[in-house]
């Protein structure tokens, strides 16, 4: 919201409306403090949002690219939670740190498929709801699975707020290098 308030609105969510995007914020405030607990297992409504955004993202594809799509996100979703489970398994495997190295890989999955706002917002949530729910089976036995906790919802700001810096920044150094390469060719015509 801070980043569309200040004008980046088109870097940060592509050509998405203002109200659409304060809209998704609301609900994800209050799904994301909505609990729920049944079956031994416990967590949030933070699914809910992210549903209508892999749905809205992957609505505006053909259907084999929607397909395609959303075949990588469950790709991303077992790397996400394979990434996870390694480093709860063995911490001197973390990089970074144990919460964002996941969501970084998840992260660089997402920029090398797409740099469209909508359908990274979908491989994002498709591939950490798809990990998130991986986790929670795998770990179940340790105790009551959480779906949709805190550290999925840090993970998908993280994964988001990287992924579109890294295909902004990405964009830019791509236009810059270009307006290079061209100013230096022109010079060299020049002198011949």
């Amino acid at each position: 919201m801070i980043l569309v308030a200040f004008g980046w609105r088109k870097q940060a969510a592509g050509y998405t409306p203002g109200r659409r995007i304060f809209a998704f914020c609301i609900l994800w405030a209050a799904a994301a403090a909505a609990d729920w607990s049944a079956f031994g297992a416990a967590g949030s409504f933070a699914y809910v949002p992210c549903a209508i955004l892999a749905w809205t993202g992957l609505r505006g594809l053909l259907h084999h690219e929607a397909a395609q799509t959303a075949a990588y996100g469950f790709l991303t979703g077992a790397v996400y939670a394979l990434i996870a489970f390694m480093e709860r398994q063995n911490p001197l495997l973390s990089f970074l740190h144990p919460a964002i190295d996941p969501a970084a890989a998840l992260c660089a999955l997402t920029v090398a498929y797409s740099r469209r706002p909508q359908v990274q917002f979908a491989l994002i949530s498709i591939g950490l709801a798809a990990g998130d729910l991986l986790l929670g089976r795998l770990f179940a036995r340790y105790g009551p699975a959480e779906f949709g906790g805190g550290e999925f919802q840090d993970a998908w700001w993280v994964a988001v707020f990287a992924a579109r810096s890294l295909s902004v920044f990405g964009r830019e150094a791509l236009v810059k290098a270009r307006q290079s390469a061209d100013m230096i060719r022109k010079r060299l015509r020049a002198r011949r």
